[in-house]
């Protein structure tokens, strides 16, 4: 998972690059939906918040392959509880 200040640096840093072809843009890393919501609630200090899978699938995630692009471009580490962080402060702005 990435917000759209990281996407859109990445995608100015291939724009630049010249790379050409399909390339897989992500952080290269698996997020579950649970985890997601559950870091979510953390950061708007809801601890009292508890996740359960809705199907037979509770660690389901997609993770984009980035290594075409890692050669492009370089991909820094995406900090996810920073960016809901931000996001927290920023909404409540």
């Amino acid at each position: 998972m990435a917000d759209a200040r990281w996407l859109s640096e990445r995608l100015a840093d291939l724009i630049q690059s010249g790379a050409s072809g399909t390339l897989n843009l992500g952080t290269g890393v698996g997020t579950s939906i649970a985890t997601v919501a559950a870091r979510l609630a953390l950061a708007v200090g809801r601890d009292d918040i508890s996740w359960t899978p809705a199907d037979d699938h509770p660690g389901d995630t997609l993770v984009a392959d980035v290594t075409a692009v890692s050669r492009a471009v370089e991909m820094p580490a995406f900090d996810l509880d920073a960016a809901f962080r931000a996001f927290v402060a920023d909404s409540a702005s």
